[in-house]
């Protein structure tokens, strides 16, 4: 029988070195004394840090995947406060929005206006007191909750459109005068551009730092955390709005936040003012705001995720170095990744993997190739298997590796926080690009307290959004009602020249409406049919001030009170 000639078979260089070893190895071992698998259990411990010590040789990327080294999670996380489920919505609210904050606000907004009002304006201001601006703040997230198409509209005084709740809070012209005068610091000292302590977001200062403090003092993230940005919206002039047409959010205030991936409570965030003159960001824009968001919370061995804008193979490597492990996507291009990054894979399911110390790069191809930088991803985890139905009907199964469901599964918490602040947002329109950054932190205030009012308050009945920013302005409001304290106060005054003003009725007084408050139709002038003389209904700025009704000095306050 003849003898069968084997065809020859081709294999990698890779396949090779592992079936008959390397020749570079066994010339440098042949000669010489130190135990070679004392150096290899060194170097493994060595590699597990991420590190290269002085003296190592440098690790280079390859494909001989081995399991990675990371240490447990073990820092307190959650509430660091006691809180019972007795609990009413506003004593959450209260803890990052507290008295003295407030307080700050209440003599900010004074101060602005009598630096922006003179004569006759300023002598009809009335101070606002710190019941009156939780008042404010109350009818402006019940605002958020009821959208109408202007703000006078809720005032109107058609049943279908007027909200009779707010109406008796305070007048519209009240409201207008809080939001046209709301301020957080006193404009009058503010460093101009060039002088020492300059800083472009002085007027909303007070407002970011309070915020930032309680929000780190308040709560400890859980071992997920993922970082993202955030657009508040302004098409306003500004030097560090920013334009993303990718957004929904096109124009607008760029804020970084870092936040719980499990929950969605923000826990960091930063206030992006573009390119600073001076400035040198070594590593880049986005190795800088992970580190800076990051800076509270490293050597606690968190789990960090962000997207390929941020990610960079040092920026991994130097987490992992303060004791932070993390899982991105990231650029093909970016530097510092392996030849293989750069290869395009066709085949559905197909995919690259290739291993430097703890660094771990994947590439997947699912619809398109997918890159993914981890050191908290073992490469030996087991695979998923999804299905996948073609055009013409026929299923596939795909094999999908962990690292992806890693990222998907804790990427959302930023994400998580603006779909949250996004609903019943008590946001005013306004020509000063700074109330857009406080209604921003007073939105973020409020979510973050609805995240722990439903983690930790148990009781009976739905916890949706809606209904704690319900309680949340019910309680801010109270009974405060500027409408009787205006009564009150001029009531009193009406006392005092209530003998001397000739025109009133016993027991009642004439007074003019103060401010800039609209005419009224005559009460008497309606029951007697009086009109003008083009047929429209008369009407006036004086009232009684004990019955409130709107009645003409002369003839008919003394009718009135007489027939």
């Amino acid at each position: 029988m003849a003898a069968r000639v084997m065809e020859p078979m081709e294999i990698s260089r890779e396949d090779f070195d592992d079936i008959f070893g390397s020749s570079d190895e066994e010339m440098n071992n042949e000669d010489s004394d130190i135990d070679v698998s004392e150096v290899e259990d060194e170097s493994d411990e060595n590699d597990t840090s991420g590190s290269e010590s002085e003296g190592d040789e440098p690790v280079e990327w390859t494909n001989r995947l081995r399991n990675i080294h990371m240490e447990d999670f073990t820092s307190p996380a959650g509430i660091t406060f006691e809180i019972g489920n007795e609990a009413r919505e506003i004593d959450i609210f209260k803890l990052f929005f507290n008295d003295e904050i407030l307080n700050v606000i209440v003599r900010e907004t004074n101060r602005y206006a009598r630096q922006k009002l003179v004569g006759e304006a300023l002598d009809k201001w009335q101070d606002v007191t710190l019941d009156e601006v939780k008042a404010f703040l109350g009818v402006s997230v019940a605002m958020g909750l009821n959208p109408l198409p202007s703000t006078a509209d809720y005032w109107s005084s058609d049943p279908f459109l007027g909200n009779e709740g707010i109406q008796k809070v305070m007048t519209k012209n009240r409201f207008e005068h809080l939001s046209r005068f709301f301020h957080f610091n006193d404009s009058s000292v503010e460093p101009r551009r060039g002088e020492d302590g300059y800083d472009r977001l002085y007027k909303v200062r007070p407002i970011l730092s309070h915020f930032n403090a309680k929000i780190q003092e308040l709560y400890k993230p859980t071992k997920h955390i993922s970082v993202d940005e955030g657009m508040i919206g302004f098409k306003g002039r500004l030097s560090f709005r920013q334009y993303m047409p990718a957004k929904p959010t096109k124009y607008g205030i760029k804020v970084w936040m870092a936040a719980d991936a499990s929950n969605g409570f923000v826990v960091n965030h930063e206030v992006y003012l573009g390119k600073q003159p001076g400035r040198v960001l070594a590593n880049g824009l986005g190795y800088s705001v992970v580190m800076e968001l990051m800076a509270p919370f490293l050597n606690k061995n968190h789990h960090i995720y962000f997207d390929n804008f941020f990610s960079s193979p040092k920026l991994l490597e130097d987490l992992q170095n303060e004791g932070t492990y993390a899982c991105s996507t990231v650029r093909a291009g970016r530097t510092g990744l392996p030849p293989s990054s750069r290869r395009k894979l066709k085949r559905e399911g197909e995919m690259i993997c290739e291993q430097k110390g703890n660094l771990v790069y994947t590439k997947w191809h699912d619809k398109r190739d997918v890159n993914i930088l981890s050191t908290n991803f073992n490469p030996f985890d087991p695979k998923t298997v999804k299905e996948r139905r073609k055009k013409n009907g026929d299923v596939v199964h795909v094999e999908k590796p962990a690292c992806v469901d890693l990222y998907n599964n804790n990427m959302g918490g930023v994400d998580r926080s603006d779909q949250l602040r996004s609903y019943y947002s008590a946001c005013r329109p306004s020509k000063k690009w700074y109330k857009y950054l406080f209604w921003f932190i007073f939105d973020l205030s409020l979510v973050n307290s609805f995240i722990i009012f439903k983690e930790n308050v148990h009781r009976r009945g739905r916890r949706t959004l809606a209904n704690f920013r319900l309680a949340v302005a019910k309680q801010l409001i109270g009974g405060f009602s500027s409408r009787s304290e205006n009564r009150k106060r001029t009531m009193k005054a009406a006392s005092l020249q209530a003998t001397t003003t000739p025109g009133n009725a016993a027991g009642h007084f004439c007074i003019r409406r103060e401010g800039n408050a609209r005419k009224r139709h005559c009460v008497q002038c309606k029951k007697d049919g009086r009109k003008t003389s083009s047929d429209r209904a008369k009407e006036t700025i004086y009232e009684c001030a004990q019955c409130g009704i709107a009645l003409c000095k002369d003839p008919c306050f003394k009718r009135y009170h007489n027939l």
